[in-house]
């Protein structure tokens, strides 16, 4: 009787002594964790940042250059190239082949074949009207070929009064020559030039 009495009396102990470490354990938990834990979803984010692209770099265009390059031989054309060079504005006038225009060298003058006058000039053409003008020969010799208005003339005649940058047009009717009156043009001359140059520019970067 005595013998179960220490044994329960054991067990109690044993079984004392587990809960007092259980609940020494659970205090121990119970203090160092948070008090209430919670589910939480946590979602990750990746952020990609753009790569930064270089700082453009101004780069200076480089400085043009000329040089020279000998053109080829078959573009080297030797022959001579007529171009029109101004000589300037002329004073112009006109007459006819009458006595009122011509003074004395007016008068007596042959006829042709149609009963008209013939008229000489100073370098013993026959005048033509739209062709024939009298110049200063000293600055345009008889010859001379000069445009006005794109129209051709030649220096055939002279007169006193005709000096300098002044041109008297022939004209055949008095009436013509009058309403002509005074006018004032810019005159041309055809001229002839040679391409010499051998060479051309060559603008590079």
């Amino acid at each position: 009787m005595n013998y179960y009495k220490y044994l329960l009396t054991g067990m109690l102990i044993v079984t004392n002594a587990v809960a007092f470490c259980l609940g020494v354990a659970a205090g121990a938990l119970t203090v160092n964790a948070p008090a209430t834990v919670e589910s939480v979803d946590t979602e990750i984010i990746t952020l990609t940042l753009p790569t930064p692209e270089p700082t453009p770099t101004a780069t200076p265009e480089p400085a043009s250059t000329v040089t020279y390059a000998p053109l080829p031989t078959s573009l080297i054309d030797p022959r001579p190239r007529e171009v029109y060079v101004s000589l300037g504005e002329f004073r112009l006038t006109a007459y006819c082949g009458c006595s009122k225009c011509c003074g004395k060298w007016g008068k007596n003058r042959p006829i042709d074949a149609n009963g008209r006058p013939i008229v000489y000039t100073a370098n013993q053409s026959i005048a033509v009207e739209g062709l024939t003008v009298a110049a200063d020969i000293s600055l345009l010799p008889y010859g001379t070929e000069i445009y006005i208005d794109g129209h051709r003339y030649e220096v055939q005649d002279c007169g006193g009064a005709i000096k300098g940058k002044r041109l008297d047009i022939y004209f055949e009717r008095h009436t013509d020559a009058w309403a002509f009156g005074v006018q004032y043009k810019e005159v041309f001359k055809l001229m002839s030039i040679s391409y010499k140059r051998k060479t051309i520019e060559l603008i590079t970067n």
